[in-house]
């Protein structure tokens, strides 16, 4: 049996929607946000100005604010929201990385020097 022009198209367009129902479902984004405060190890003292950036973008940085606190926030691709991998560095202290889950609120980092 011979397909007809009005067949194809509709098998076509079926095939088009699929393909742009499967990219809506897997090429979703996720939030990443990283939350919580800066402090010396020993003294237990706030510190601001701690240069804060994800280990895979060294370019984008931000920084602890005057009372050690900080915001990280990203957007990946994908379903599902990967760690997210963060380095802290300031002077006169040890840089330290620390991978956190997608989500983590409230969270201490203690720097050494």
């Amino acid at each position: 049996m011979k397909t007809t022009f009005i067949e194809k198209t509709i098998k076509d367009c079926i095939r088009i929607s699929s393909f742009l129902l499967l990219m809506l479902i897997f090429g979703c984004d996720c939030l990443q946000k990283v939350e919580g405060s800066l402090y010396d190890a020993q003294s237990m003292q706030t510190l601001s100005d701690v240069l804060i950036y994800k280990k895979t973008e060294s370019y984008r940085t931000i920084k602890s604010d005057a009372n050690g606190h900080f915001q990280f926030t990203d957007v990946e691709s994908g379903t599902k929201c990967p760690d997210v991998i963060l380095v802290f560095e300031k002077t006169g202290y040890k840089s330290d990385t620390i991978i956190f889950s997608p989500n983590a609120l409230n969270v201490i980092v203690k720097l050494k020097k």
